[in-house]
């Protein structure tokens, strides 16, 4: 199965967060294909600190690429102006986020 990874698991992996390395690695050895978007990179190399260079390459090369179209890149502007989070804490004190709001979205044909 091809899976489609959000800048969050990406930045949980580079950071060393929340086990998402040995999870993506799980994953990969069950046959999975992991994957991203140009959006999620662009969003990576923003954030990104000079320490993380060397592993932000590693981990994106290792990566199936998809670009956005421009009904997708709509849809992904639709859905960070439609959905917010607030800060929390999980069961394990951790900070994290979660949503404030729900949102559908309806598309004509694919994106």
């Amino acid at each position: 199965m091809k899976l489609l990874l959000d800048t969050s698991i990406l930045i949980d992996v580079l950071r060393l967060r929340n086990r998402r390395r040995e999870w993506l690695a799980e994953l990969v050895r069950g046959g999975h294909t992991l994957s991203t978007t140009t959006l999620n990179i662009a969003e990576i190399y923003a954030g990104m600190r000079p320490s993380e260079e060397g592993r932000t390459e590693a981990l994106l090369g290792g990566l199936e690429l998809y670009e956005l179209s421009e009904p997708s890149a709509r849809l992904a502007t639709f859905q960070f102006r439609n959905f917010s989070f607030t800060r929390c804490r999980d069961v394990k004190g951790e900070e994290t986020a979660r949503p404030t709001r729900s949102w559908q979205v309806a598309t004509s044909g694919s994106v």
